[in-house]
């Protein structure tokens, strides 16, 4: 089961009653843009106790494979991906949860 941005914005609301939930809203947006821009203009953006997301580039000639037929391809054209890294603190709560379980 997936955790989508309505149920991050759900919850939000449930805990802080006395907000609105279009200015909750607001604030989710402008913290996932931030995030975005971030990665657009090739900077990494850290949220502490959660991760960091950094902009990666697969270089033009670099050689793949299709992981459906095996085939081999080369690409024509530098590709960007995002990278996520968990922080320790996220790695130790989700083992911890998994030993609890």
């Amino acid at each position: 089961m997936s955790f989508v941005k309505k149920d991050i914005l759900d919850k939000l609301c449930s805990q802080n009653a006395p907000f609105f939930r279009r200015d909750l809203n607001r604030a989710l947006n402008l913290v996932l843009d931030s995030i975005i821009s971030a990665i657009k203009d090739n900077k990494s953006s850290e949220i502490r106790g959660v991760g960091t997301w950094s902009p990666r580039i697969y270089k033009a000639g670099k050689i793949s494979r299709n992981p459906r037929t095996g085939e081999r391809i080369i690409l024509d054209k530098d590709k960007r991906y995002v990278r996520f890294k968990a922080s320790k603190e996220l790695e130790v709560l989700i083992n911890k949860k998994e030993i609890d379980d």
